[in-house]
């Protein structure tokens, strides 16, 4: 379907049903289009007044103060030009003067001028839009309501001087009543001229794209919802909503749909629903994609929906940010896996190696300690990279894979604080059990795991003079573990991100606490159990790393080795 074809603005003018002309703000204010409402109420032609000073329709007329003359007139057009205002006069008489067909001679007439300036971009005034509105009627009307009442009063005068009096006074009254009606109309017209001016200005100075229509198109739009979506003219924007979508390719930013009309976040609130969503649009001009977030509420008068109302917000560079994170994140983390996986096979070589080596009975004593150093530095190297194995798992895979089976948690504490004396001889490491049972299903070699990383934390960071406390209680449906050194306390500001990827328990780090992700997995395992587990530090009590565990692990939470539910 071809494009519609610009709206005539001048045909569009000069058959609005009002009085109207417009005037250069020059010296002598000249005409330069006319409505046919007034060509039609004044019985002039064009050709009589383009071109043509528009203080000339009105001659000054001393005699009638309510004359419309040169003076009022060019003192309204002067507050204008400079007030950049619309400016209202007040009620003036400007009589016309009747055709020779029609008996010639003049028609009384009464008019409210209203001039309005036309502002450019800059805020400079381009055009004077003068309007001119006939309340002849109303003047008639209010006359005669008058000259009934003078006649009543008259008549009265001969009956009562009490009931002239009455008379005389709801005279008066009317008298006043008009006028006030009259003046409240002017301003009436005054504020709402103003408002709707204040009300251009504030849409204009927000950044945001702001557009108001309804199912017909877009009937108000600042300079920001133009340029945001490629638009040249509020006129391209007013047409059929549906039609937009279709011409800016619109689709949703969340799973890359293309929008249906009933989808599009307009119509959504036409219908009376408001919505906030991201839509990724293509920009008319440049061709490029354009990301949105539309807060799109209907308008209503009582029960009634009128419109709807949508301001754009421009995230097309936060999204291209976001994107360049996550895939940065995504290549290191898929790139540590990687790493981690292939070094193993060269590892195990090594330690095999080295442990044939010190078995051997052929080995040189001198190149034993070498080789002894060689194996406990390719067990550490090992350690490191099930760490980044795991931290991969966790954070690409969907959670560290757990086997549960029937476990008593009471001998994994005894089996690590054996395994972790053995590493440190000169550190007491004490075990305490609460009454209770500390049976439950669990994988085993993760929770000692777990336990590992916590005691070798825990001796890491107290000092070598001081014990290591695992206390076990029975809480009903979870059991609860407590991990306690008397080292020095955590920094505050450090202690809510203890269990995040390569954090350590302080600033300085310790020798042998490996790359800062054993916390991190400890977390991850105690999640994959549908546990938690947290920490609190200070320096009286020490650190203390307190977990809980459900006596069986939810089916949610429960994966095979594989990784698989």
């Amino acid at each position: 379907m071809p494009p519609s074809p610009p709206p005539d603005f001048q045909q569009l003018f000069e058959q609005l049903p009002g009085a109207y002309l417009v005037a250069l703000p020059d010296a002598d204010f000249t005409l330069m289009a006319v409505s046919d409402a007034y060509l039609r109420a004044t019985g002039t032609t064009r050709e009589d007044l383009l071109g043509h000073p528009l203080l000339e329709l009105f001659p000054d007329n001393r005699e009638d103060p309510n004359a419309a003359g040169v003076h009022d007139l060019r003192a309204s057009l002067e507050r204008t030009l400079t007030t950049r205002a619309p400016d209202t006069m007040a009620v003036r008489k400007h009589d016309l003067q009747r055709p020779e067909a029609e008996g010639g001679g003049f028609e009384e007439r009464y008019w409210r001028p209203l001039t309005t300036p036309v502002l450019s971009p800059e805020g400079e005034v381009r055009y004077l839009l003068h309007r001119l509105e006939d309340v002849t009627d109303f003047v008639r009307l209010s006359r005669e309501h008058t000259a009934a009442l003078q006649g009543r009063t008259t008549e009265a005068k001969g009956e009562s001087p009490h009931r002239a009096q009455t008379l005389q006074a709801d005279n008066q009254e009317l008298r006043a009543t008009q006028e006030r009606l009259l003046t409240e109309r002017t301003h009436t017209a005054e504020e709402m001229t103003r408002d709707a001016a204040i009300l251009q200005a504030i849409l204009q100075a927000i950044p945001d794209g702001l557009y108001v229509g309804d199912a017909t198109g877009i009937k108000l739009a600042n300079r920001p919802a133009l340029e945001m979506l490629g638009f040249q003219s509020l006129e391209e924007l007013n047409q059929n909503v549906a039609s937009l979508g279709e011409r800016l390719q619109n689709h949703s930013a969340e799973d890359g749909h293309r929008l249906a009309p009933e989808e599009e976040p307009f119509m959504r609130a036409f219908r009376g629903k408001a919505t906030t969503q991201e839509v990724r649009a293509r920009h008319l001009l440049t061709g490029r994609d354009v990301v949105v977030r539309c807060a799109a509420a209907p308008v209503c008068i009582g029960d009634d929906i009128i419109g709807a109302v949508a301001v754009n917000t421009d995230i097309t560079e936060r999204k291209h940010i976001e994107e360049e994170l996550r895939q940065t994140a995504e290549f290191r983390e898929r790139f540590l896996g990687i790493v981690s996986h292939d070094l193993r096979s060269p590892l195990s070589a090594i330690l095999l190696s080295s442990n044939a080596l010190m078995r051997s009975e052929d080995i040189i004593p001198k190149h034993l300690t070498a080789v002894r150093r060689i194996a406990l530095s390719a067990e550490r190297m090992e350690r490191m990279i099930s760490d980044l194995l795991d931290f991969t798992r966790g954070r690409l895979g969907g959670g560290i894979p757990i086997s549960p089976r029937p476990a008593n948690l009471r001998a994994l504490c005894q089996q690590v604080r054996e395994e972790l004396e053995i590493g440190h001889p000169q550190r007491a490491l004490r075990l305490s059990v609460h009454a209770g049972h500390f049976r439950g299903e669990w994988d085993a070699d993760r929770l000692t795991q777990l336990l590992g990383n916590l005691g070798k934390n825990a001796l890491d960071y107290s000092p070598t003079d001081t014990p290591v406390d695992f206390v076990l209680r029975d809480e009903g449906e979870q059991v609860c573990v407590e991990v306690h050194n008397e080292g020095p306390a955590i920094s505050p500001d450090l202690l809510p991100h203890l269990f995040e990827p390569f954090r350590r328990a302080t600033d300085k780090g310790h020798p042998t606490s490996g790359l800062g992700l054993g916390l991190f997995i400890a977390q991850q395992i105690v999640r994959a159990h549908g546990g938690h587990v947290e920490a609190r530090s200070s320096q009286e009590e020490g650190t203390t790393f307190t977990l809980w565990l459900p006596r069986s692990v939810p089916v949610s939470s429960s994966r095979g080795p594989d990784g698989t539910p």
